[in-house]
């Protein structure tokens, strides 16, 4: 019955065709029936949507470390528990607008020191001047940085917080940004010469070394995307209480 089933069925072929084993599977009938037609066939999983789909043989998918290699595990998990913490660091303000966790980084860097230059507060945050300098034009366009010339050298602009500002970061627990920094400075300098050598060597391998390092999770349109966000789910939440 084994062919009569397999010749009527009208996805026979391609079931036994398409199975990523199936030719393993076939190969090993004592008669042979089968597997010289299947792999003739070169079908895909009763369906055509998974034609075209390269097979194992000729997929560059690079291997993954085995599942029981402690130190990727660890190394994946030390990674998404940063990842969550600063994706937890933006803050929603009164009026449904929202600042990112960099922006409430640098917001609380300026506060600290008011008046800081560019310069200095790309020294205070880790970060390079020009990726500084794109938050705080943010920051001042949405009033909650003013900038003004120095008093000492007209090249060089001064950094405040408005009131707006001030109330931005008014009882806000350091960033998951502050407590990376700081316990940075809490390593042994090998350690830390180790660690950076390290996680250089794991971007590369990665193909990310040529990445722009900007602030995390803020991208060119972060700002405004996480303040339409914000409004939205302000707006939800509203429809909501009045239902």
């Amino acid at each position: 019955m084994g062919s009569d089933l397999m010749g009527s069925d009208p996805m026979g072929s391609d079931l036994m065709g398409s199975d990523p084993m199936g030719s393993d599977l076939m190969g090993s009938d004592p008669s042979g029936r089968y597997s010289g037609r299947q792999r003739a066939t070169g079908k895909c999983i009763g369906t055509d949507i998974y034609s075209g789909m390269p097979s194992r043989s000729t997929s560059t998918a690079r291997p993954l470390p085995h599942a029981s290699d402690d130190a990727t595990r660890r190394v994946m998990d030390a990674l998404r528990r940063i990842v969550r913490g600063l994706s937890a660091s933006a803050r929603v303000l009164p009026g449904g607008s929202s600042v990112s966790g960099a922006q409430l980084f640098v917001l609380r860097q300026i506060d600290a020191a008011p008046g800081l230059s560019i310069g200095e507060l790309a020294a205070r945050t880790l970060a390079g001047q020009s990726t500084v300098s794109e938050v705080v034009a943010r920051l001042v366009a949405r009033r909650l940085v003013a900038r003004r010339a120095s008093t000492t050298d007209a090249r060089q602009s001064q950094l405040t917080l408005t009131a707006s500002g001030r109330r931005a970061i008014a009882a806000v627990d350091p960033t998951t940004q502050e407590r990376l920094a700081g316990a940075l400075g809490q390593l042994r300098s090998d350690e830390r010469e180790t660690l950076a050598t390290a996680l250089e060597s794991w971007v590369a391998a990665a193909h990310l070394a040529d990445e722009a390092p900007s602030m995390f999770l803020e991208g060119k349109r972060g700002a405004a995307e996480g303040t339409g966000r914000a409004r939205s789910t302000a707006k939800t939440s509203k429809r909501v209480a009045r239902a």
